[in-house]
């Protein structure tokens, strides 16, 4: 069901971002997003003619309390609204707090990681704050950018639908939906130094990995070789370079190798088809695996050793199509062929660097 939602007295605050109530004096700033050509279209509106248009949806805003102004660095740049769903079209959750969220961003801004920011935020305050179940997020399916963002965000698919616009097209697009118990989980979720102690369910966690890699078309990775052996574990935890994901409750759920440095790694001094984009001091993950009992814990690991080098190599094979989706949704670029020590299969290899993300 729909919960009742008012934020007109709240404000909420993020790294680069402040959330806050519309205000009249924010017409012209919303007038001058809202005008662009190719904003609007992206939620399903025309872009707005006359300050006229903006000013009568600015007065909704103000009216409705549910929808956020976005300001950045003392300007306004877009907007996200907490809106009602239709509660017929998704019935299962009648029993559910829920509310869907959408946002509309100024087009000079796009590709800066603001919206994703904004999002996370309001999550929080809705889940945390506001005690809500459930949120729903939905996106027109040629909509990449928005796509990227509720991923990013913890969403996860729910269904493909056909959506009228106010301009009276149609649309093909996709909803998606974030559970509170599942932003609860991965919120809780950290990672932590290997220890002897944890083998066992490193182990464990490798075997579920081949398992799972077999039923999803990809047997040839570590299927043939067991891969990764006891002893190379055993080693990479003594030399304090296996790491493990844990959950709020203390369990491991997942697991991977890291490593940072000047030409670290030794496998990847040969690439054929392509090259390298960055010849800096990079890092390397490698064997990411887990249980699957938490969505995303593989997303999280590879974002974890990112945020510490801001240069990160990675290879995986050819049939592991789950995590070639995983790299290119997080902005890895493919550069070329690399093999590996343990069989003669040829490897993607992939890499993403801050500094080359900034020039």
């Amino acid at each position: 069901m729909n919960a009742d939602i008012d934020i007109s007295n709240t404000v909420l605050t993020t790294a680069r971002l402040i959330l806050r109530p519309f205000r009249e004096d924010d017409l012209d700033e919303f007038f001058a997003y809202a005008c662009v050509d190719g904003v609007g279209q992206m939620a399903g509106w025309a872009p707005h003619r006359s300050k006229a248009d903006t000013e009568m949806i600015l007065n909704d805003f103000i009216a409705g309390k549910k929808t956020f102004a976005l300001e950045y660095e003392g300007k306004l740049i877009g907007s996200l609204g907490i809106e009602k769903y239709d509660e017929e079209q998704f019935s299962q959750l009648k029993d559910l707090k829920a509310r869907e969220i959408g946002y509309v961003l100024a087009k000079e801004y796009w590709g800066k990681g603001l919206m994703t920011e904004a999002v996370k935020e309001v999550i929080r305050f809705l889940f945390e704050e506001c005690d809500l179940d459930a949120l729903l997020c939905g996106h027109f399916l040629r909509n990449k950018r928005s796509a990227r963002v509720i991923e990013k965000s913890g969403f996860r698919h729910l269904v493909y639908h056909e959506y009228k616009t106010r301009m009276d097209t149609l649309e093909e697009a996709e909803m998606c939906i974030l559970y509170k118990d599942s932003y609860e989980r991965r919120k809780a979720l950290r990672i932590k130094h290997a220890e002897k102690e944890d083998l066992n369910r490193m182990l464990q966690i490798y075997e579920h990995a081949r398992r799972f890699m077999d039923s999803s078309g990809n047997p040839l990775q570590w299927g043939p070789t067991k891969w990764p052996p006891e002893d190379l574990l055993r080693k990479d935890t003594e030399e304090g370079n296996s790491y493990v994901c844990v959950d709020g409750e203390g369990k491991i759920v997942g697991t991977f190798y890291y490593v940072y440095g000047e030409d670290i790694e030794p496998t990847y001094r040969k690439i054929e088809d392509g090259c390298w984009q960055d010849d800096s001091a990079y890092g390397v993950i490698h064997r990411i695996a887990c249980d699957h009992s938490v969505s995303g814990i593989g997303k999280f690991c590879i974002e974890w050793a990112y945020e510490r080098c801001g240069h990160l190599r990675i290879d995986t094979h050819g049939d592991n199509i789950v995590m070639r989706k995983v790299l290119e949704k997080l902005g890895f670029v493919h550069c070329g062929t690399t093999y590996v020590e343990e069989d003669d299969y040829p490897r993607l290899a992939y890499e993403k660097s801050e500094r080359l993300m900034k020039e």
